[in-house]
């Protein structure tokens, strides 16, 4: 996998870095990837220009830009370097430069370390990925569309593993070993079981519904927050220089009411539910944790995923999807609130396109405000039903009865109704743009493009 570099180049590099100039640029630019840099360390009180009498000691520490992992080997960690601001835009050769030029300043600290070889990786990296809620609807789409995409960025998934407190459906067929855990995420020795693996890329989708979370406070506060807290922890202790890529699926249950007439990315969170308020501690655990390089989270506020297929859950805004699921395939559905609410929405095909977006772009992207509302459509129940009016004709549409549930109707009014996500759509986030859109997308993904 990784080429071998001559002497003259074991020299030139062992006079650069000793010397304190860094990297040339061109010289970087004309070398053959992958290459490797290894750090030949000599023990306490040896000759260190004597190979016999050293030790390789070989602890991963990485960077990232531009899609690409620079690599390095070190005894200890290497701290965090401050890039060339910003980093991310930067040439990849002018970051491998810098990144080398500062180990040369810690190695020379180290008293007679000197290089033995260069590692530049650009692309060839295992990436092994940990999907968490693997059992639930988004879990088993994502794990599809990873299965048919076979990569991140230029990185290709070597390996995957799935985990869930139940997992039915079979794993898709694929380029790649698909690994299946059955296991609660916020039982004892869980979350280090699941890390030990060190898995490059974390999917955290797992997590009760609003509906559970309210009715039921302790499993809420036990699945939902002490959960997410081991998994942290987990990747915290593991020391080493690992620093995983998170995607935690987050909720725009995390504001609460009053709103303003459309929610920026600068409103504050104020959730009004038990189900809210653990998405939200949460952000800003993960947030904490990316800041202090133990991990580069995300947390995505997902809009309400509509039009959910399967069977009805136990999540408060589980109608907005009965309502057209159900009369699509035929069935009755019950309406237990007005057709004035208004929500956000956006189908589970967007859904996922979030996560592989967030997944190919990284955290950094989001700098230190590592939560992100993303894109959604905001319709009213009444619009909803005119739109499966349209798409199915007044029959289907006169399957869903009102039924009114005063428990539904005072969680649903906490909740927010249209937002103004800038930051998400600068950065390439998309969604439906008709609550038609989302029916279509339901019909052709899940019901072959036919009605009952």
């Amino acid at each position: 996998m990784f080429r071998e570099i001559g002497h003259s180049t074991f020299a030139f590099i062992n006079e650069a870095f000793h010397g304190h100039q860094g990297l040339d640029q061109e010289f970087l630019a004309d070398l053959e990837y992958p290459l490797r840099l290894v750090i030949t360390l000599p023990d306490h009180g040896q000759d260190p220009r004597s190979p016999r009498q050293c030790r390789r000691q070989t602890i991963n520490r990485m960077v990232v830009a531009n899609g690409f992992r620079y690599m390095c080997y070190h005894r200890h960690p290497v701290p965090e370097v401050a890039l060339p601001a910003p980093w991310h835009v930067q040439p990849p050769t002018a970051v491998a430069a810098f990144w080398l030029q500062q180990v040369a300043h810690r190695i020379d600290s180290e008293n007679g370390a000197f290089v033995s070889e260069l590692t530049i990786a650009k692309r060839g990296i295992d990436m092994r990925v940990l999907v968490l809620g693997a059992g639930g609807m988004l879990g088993v789409k994502l794990i599809n569309a990873l299965a048919a995409r076979g990569h991140i960025n230029d990185e290709e998934i070597t390996s995957l593993t799935r985990h869930d407190v139940v997992l039915a459906p079979s794993p898709p067929k694929s380029g790649f070993a698909i690994d299946t855990h059955i296991g609660d995420l916020s039982g004892p020795g869980e979350a280090e079981k699941l890390v030990a693996a060190r898995p490059d890329l974390i999917f955290h989708l797992a997590a009760i519904v609003s509906g559970e979370a309210e009715a039921d406070f302790d499993k809420g506060y036990r699945i939902n927050l002490d959960g997410t807290r081991f998994l942290l922890e987990a990747i915290r202790l593991a020391g080493e220089g690992y620093c995983p890529k998170l995607i935690f699926t987050s909720s725009i249950a995390v504001f609460g009411a009053p709103f303003p007439a459309a929610i920026g990315d600068e409103y504050f969170t104020t959730p009004l539910t038990s189900y809210g308020t653990q998405k939200a501690i949460c952000e800003l655990l993960i947030s904490d944790y990316s800041r202090r390089g133990f991990l580069d989270g995300q947390a995505l506020r997902m809009p309400t995923v509509c039009v959910r297929p399967g069977k009805p859950n136990k999540a408060a805004s589980g109608f907005f999807s009965n309502i057209i699921r159900e009369p699509l395939a035929g069935a009755d559905a019950v309406l237990p609130v007005g057709e004035d609410v208004r929500h956000w929405h956006a189908s589970p095909r967007a859904a996922i396109s979030f996560l592989l977006k967030a997944a190919d772009m990284g955290g950094s992207a989001l700098g230190n405000r590592r939560a992100l509302t993303l894109p959604g459509l905001s319709c009213t129940v009444g619009e909803q039903l005119a739109a499966l009016r349209r798409a199915a004709g007044d029959a289907v549409a006169k399957r869903v009865h009102a039924v009114p549930d005063e428990t539904i109707r005072r969680i649903v009014a906490g909740w927010p109704q249209n937002f103004d996500p800038k930051r998400a759509l600068a950065l390439g986030f998309r969604a439906e743009a008709s609550f038609d859109e989302i029916i279509r997308v339901h019909i052709d993904d899940e019901l072959g493009g036919k009605l009952a």
